[in-house]
């Protein structure tokens, strides 16, 4: 237990998802992480204690043996591994061969979405009082031609509703009003896609769970309470085999030692 400022009492804690940050693996397979455990209040939620510890793990024995096992493997050129082509920049006037893309002008894709908070929210203002504020966001998305990518914009009222409001709706008629109607054909732009090269063995660590860990030792006044985390990860390589590493790192910190936030 520590005492929260907040509730201004002593409270129980609850130990909150571990945050695994920097998680990495380099060319050896030698795995680093940072994990930040910490203690909040079951009550109010702040936090009040904290840990930040570093994790390693060694896997130089089965980047070694994978690495030899593949040793000799040709490698591919980018022409050799292309599996789907991708489109090139679009261009008004001339034909992709890739998606059917005619070459005319492409129609732009605008899509609107408005929310409004009704009943209007109730807004405290530091000189005392309370007045009632209309408050709309919009988000336009609208599709560019050169790319097939899209551009978004996003508005929010905060103070003066109607005022914002206004505007807001001037700026999307405009917007719809220069977007050509939705039922016209917009190609798909494709994204060209390749195969993992055989003879190239970049690692990679994806983290595949993590979770809180808490042990006493000891009993009566000699008890001592540790706090900590389990963080499971997987490593692969990037030569698209089905080679993989599998591992989990432990990080533990006595309570008595974690850094007070309050």
């Amino acid at each position: 237990m520590a005492r929260c400022s907040s509730c201004n009492k002593f409270v129980s804690f609850d130990e909150s998802e571990p945050e695994v940050n920097n998680l990495e693996v380099d060319e050896d397979g030698h795995v680093t992480a940072e994990v930040r455990i910490v203690n909040a209040c079951a009550e109010c939620g702040e936090e009040l204690t904290e840990a930040n510890l570093e994790a390693e793990a060694d896997h130089a024995d089965e980047v070694a043996k994978h690495r030899e096992e593949m040793a000799g493997r040709k490698p591919l050129s980018e022409a050799e591994r292309l599996l789907e082509p991708g489109c090139p920049p679009h261009v008004i006037g001339t034909a992709c061969a890739v998606c059917g893309w005619d070459g005319k002008e492409l129609p732009s894709k605008v899509e609107v979405r408005v929310h409004r908070y009704n009943p209007p929210k109730v807004q405290d203002y530091e000189q005392g009082g309370k007045e009632k504020v209309r408050h709309l966001m919009a988000e336009v998305t609208k599709r560019d031609p050169s790319s097939c990518g899209y551009e978004s914009w996003e508005w929010t009222t905060e103070k003066d509703g109607r005022k914002d409001e206004k505007k807001i709706e001037a700026e999307i008629a405009a917007a719809l009003a220069e977007a050509r109607p939705m039922s016209e054909r917009v190609p798909r732009h494709r994204v060209a896609k390749y195969a993992p090269d055989p003879s190239v063995h970049d690692l990679e660590i994806e983290e595949t769970s993590s979770e809180r860990t808490s042990r006493a030792e000891g009993k009566g006044r000699g008890t001592r309470t540790f706090y900590g985390a389990f963080v499971d990860y997987t490593v692969t390589c990037s030569c698209g085999g089905e080679w993989k590493v599998e591992g989990s790192l432990e990080v533990e910190e006595q309570a008595s030692a974690m850094e007070s936030l309050v």
